[in-house]
């Protein structure tokens, strides 16, 4: 499954080795102790991110920026961060979102949905209770790569996962 994922226009591949030089230039920086004690991370799993960072998947076909511009109006505006997790200095998993604003949220899963479905096919789809037609996860799966989206209960945030399989 080739997602091409790149964070602030540097591309990043799971699986592949750890490499110091590749995340400053990204600039993406390690994360501290509260970081990881609010995500949950193990104590094995090195966490780096990057905060309000540029997103991109699919050769640039769907590009996220954040909105920080103040003279758009507090409704408008949304910002971006995106988690990268080593375990054994391999990049196991990338999570990036979307954080406050669903409107940002939601168009921006919908175009990457659009893309998606000619790029990795038709995905499974999980949707917020069983008599809505709202998606709340929606998940792309291989013999090695899950690549999913999901939001929160209040739709303002989107989380774009990309991980090995043996990853939960």
């Amino acid at each position: 499954m080739n997602i091409d994922i790149k964070i602030n226009r540097i591309p990043f591949l799971i699986n592949e080795l750890f490499d110091k030089d590749k995340l400053i230039s990204g600039k993406v920086k390690k994360a501290g102790f509260l970081s990881k004690r609010m995500i949950k991370v193990d104590k094995t799993t090195i966490l780096y991110w990057a905060k309000n960072c540029e997103i991109s998947f699919f050769n640039d076909k769907v590009i996220i920026k954040p909105n920080l511009d103040t003279t758009s109006g507090a409704s408008m505006m949304y910002g971006t961060s995106c988690y990268f997790f080593y375990n054994n200095d391999h990049l196991t998993r990338i999570t990036a979102q979307i954080i406050k604003n669903s409107g940002a949220s939601q168009y921006h899963a919908k175009k990457l949905k659009e893309i998606a479905l000619n790029k990795i096919g038709i995905p499974e789809i999980q949707r917020r209770n069983e008599i809505s037609d709202v998606e709340k996860i929606v998940k792309w799966t291989d013999s090695k790569i899950q690549f999913l989206y999901e939001f929160n209960d209040s739709y303002e945030n989107v989380y774009f996962h990309l991980m090995l399989r043996t990853q939960t």
